[in-house]
């Protein structure tokens, strides 16, 4: 070969092949699939599944371990208020962090093969389509999406982009799914006509005494949170209430969805799903004690 060949063909392998240097949080990543002994060994980027998590606190301190554990590699952690998230930022140092998950997706988009999406109800499609959009994979906590209409348009992006995708409901998967299951197979179950779902009061405001006439009351912004406008994200962004952040906001009707988005999720699944019930026909409600126009029902 002569040295002008050779320079030709160096020159057109590099354009075909190139040379890419990963940065370091993606070289990182272990192999927890192997034993103790081989546990620190990286895993090979052709092997490995690179995801970036929207929210870690809450739900997400159980969440992330849990994808993290067969092998996946966590590149970036995103939140408006890190503080109820600290465990999971320092067990995962190699991640970079973030609190706008837009900016997390513009800086480190490339490297991400998936995104978990665990966030209070109202930011679930925001970050979820965001993600479909650029081709990532998602996995998004139950209930998928503030309203009927944004789940809908998950399900399209879903065939349009090509993507996976999952809902995280813990008791789709649970043994009790299962003999529901088993049951409506061998005609055990059959003939229903009419199914009853409740739960017993355990948040403040399916609690009579823990409830109040009008909007919440407002107090400052904590120093942890002077992102609350992303907090709010799509949804009108309220005078601040100390009953919003980090957990309560389940029982506005701003940002959460009541027990039917939180346990209703749940309870009327085994039967919709296993009876093939599809979309109802008709919703009457026939109780709506104390309602008002910040709160869900009590009963």
């Amino acid at each position: 070969m002569t040295e002008n060949s050779r320079r030709k063909f160096i020159k057109n392998a590099s354009l075909t092949f190139g040379c890419t240097i990963l940065p370091s949080y993606l070289t990182a990543a272990k192999n927890s699939k192997n034993s103790k002994k081989q546990a620190n060994s990286p895993l090979p980027p052709s092997e490995r599944v690179n995801i970036g998590c929207i929210g870690v606190g809450g739900r997400a301190k159980s969440v992330i371990p849990s994808l993290a554990k067969d092998g996946a590699h966590i590149v970036a952690l995103c939140d408006v208020d890190f503080k109820w998230g600290s465990k999971t930022i320092a067990a995962n140092p190699q991640a970079q962090t973030f609190h706008d998950f837009r900016v997390m997706l513009d800086k480190v988009g490339k490297d991400i093969d998936a995104v978990s999406v665990v966030t209070p109800d109202h930011t679930h499609f925001t970050a979820a389509i965001a993600s479909m959009a650029l081709g990532k994979h998602v996995y998004v906590e139950k209930p998928l999406t503030h309203t009927f209409e944004e789940s809908e348009i998950l399900m399209r992006a879903e065939k349009k982009f090509g993507v996976v995708t999952q809902m995280g409901n813990q008791g789709h998967t649970s043994t009790g799914y299962h003999q529901f299951g088993h049951l409506v197979n061998k005609g055990i179950i059959s003939n229903i006509v009419k199914m009853e779902a409740w739960k017993t009061p355990s948040l403040w405001f399916m609690k009579a005494d823990k409830r109040f006439k009008g909007a919440p009351p407002t107090a400052a912004i904590p120093d942890n949170l002077k992102t609350y406008d992303l907090w709010c994200g799509p949804r009108k962004v309220l005078p601040y209430s100390n009953l919003y952040h980090p957990f309560d906001w389940r029982g506005f009707h701003e940002y959460g969805m009541g027990m039917l988005g939180d346990w209703g999720a749940h309870l009327l699944d085994f039967v919709h799903d296993k009876l093939e019930l599809g979309l109802p026909t008709n919703i009457n409600a026939t109780r709506m004690d104390d309602h008002n126009h910040h709160l869900f029902p009590l009963f």
